[in-house]
C-alpha cells in the first residue's frame, strides 16, 4: 500500500498585515506585499512540482496543499 503524506502551508498573519496596510492607506506597500506573496507561493509551488512524487491539490492566496506518495 502506498502511503500519502500531505503538506499544508498557510500564511497565518497575512490577513492581519493586509488589513493593517488597508486601514493605514499604505496602498503602494500593499501592492508590493501582495506581489511578494504571489511570487513566493508561485516559486514554492514550482519547487514542489519538481519533486517526482508531489502533486498539488490547491494553490492560491497564501495557501498550498500538496500530497506526496
Amino acid at each position: 500500500m502506498d502511503e500519502e503524506t500531505y503538506l499544508a502551508i498557510d500564511g497565518d498573519d497575512v490577513g492581519q498585515r493586509l488589513e493593517y496596510l488597508i486601514l493605514t492607506n499604505k496602498i503602494e506597500t500593499l501592492k508590493s506585499f501582495s506581489q511578494s506573496i504571489d511570487n513566493t507561493i508561485d516559486w514554492l509551488a514550482r519547487k514542489l512540482l519538481e519533486l517526482p512524487t508531489v502533486s498539488l491539490i490547491f494553490c492560491g492566496g497564501d495557501n498550498i496543499l500538496a500530497v506526496s506518495k
